[in-house]
């Protein structure tokens, strides 16, 4: 059941709420230290496996069901990804690692926010209010260990002007608004679909990237985010017609051929 507005107390974090306040935090330091090392339509290309990590985690965690030809689509999604990485005009194996634990990271806090809002125990609001205070006493330490001589810096700069401040506030509340949204579609949709519409974003930060950053690319790592986004996209269409997430995994003994409703 949901909880409401009244103060958040230690007894009501679940194992499963922990886990997921954990996850939220470890993608966002994942992704941070990726965008040090690597350009953003490299890491958005990286990003585009995430479907397959979703779909993997929600066969262990939830116990869903796919077939072979579901199972196939997904080759197009790991070559596209291998040939963008191999040829990368400003590849970092340090940020290509962060954004690949990033996107097993977020694939399994795609998997633990849908089971947390489709049963009923929480909504999106709440959601958000159960994932703020681990994340801010994990945040906090890393931030003093590693920027704090920085922001003490940034302040007594001209850098610190109350336009930089109200432009840092304005990115802290989209930041909420983008999570509110995101707790609200996985409320009323699978895991696996948020995770493959979250694939268009992929096309659009990548082109919006190289258009602003001017990012380095060659036309055979273009051709690999095309054939990353395009196998996503196919894998989404082929899992929706494919799928059946199953009440257990007990149900394993079910025959394969019961789950192709839709074929």
């Amino acid at each position: 059941t949901d909880i409401g507005i009244n103060p958040i107390t230690l007894e009501q974090y679940s194992a499963d709420k922990l886990k997921f306040a954990i996850l939220f935090v470890s993608n966002i330091i994942l992704g941070n230290i990726a965008l040090k090392y690597i350009t953003v339509s490299f890491m958005q290309t990286v990003k585009s496996m995430t479907p397959f990590f979703t779909t993997l985690f929600q066969f262990l965690i939830m116990g869903t069901r796919f077939t072979p030809t579901a199972v196939v689509s997904l080759v197009p999604v790991v070559f596209g990804v291998m040939l963008a990485t191999a040829q990368e005009l400003s590849f970092d194996l340090t940020g290509f690692a962060a954004a690949m634990i990033g996107c097993v990271v977020q694939a399994t806090q795609i998997v633990y926010a849908s089971r947390l809002l489709g049963d009923g125990k929480m909504d999106p609001f709440n959601t958000v209010r159960f994932i703020f205070p681990p994340a801010l006493a994990g945040l906090i330490p890393l931030i003093l260990l590693t920027e704090a001589s920085r922001i003490v810096e940034w302040a007594r700069s001209d850098k610190g002007s109350p336009e930089a401040i109200a432009l840092l506030a304005l990115s802290s509340t989209v930041a909420f608004c983008l999570n509110l949204s995101t707790f609200q579609l996985l409320k009323v949709i699978s895991g696996v679909a948020y995770s493959v519409a979250g694939n268009l974003k992929v096309v659009v930060v990548i082109v919006v990237s190289i258009a602003i950053f001017r990012n380095p690319i060659s036309p055979v790592g273009a051709l690999g985010c095309a054939i990353t986004v395009a196998g996503c996209t196919w894998f989404g269409l082929v899992k929706n017609k494919t799928v059946e997430v199953l009440p257990s995994k007990a149900a394993d003994d079910v025959e394969l051929e019961e789950l192709k409703t839709n074929e």
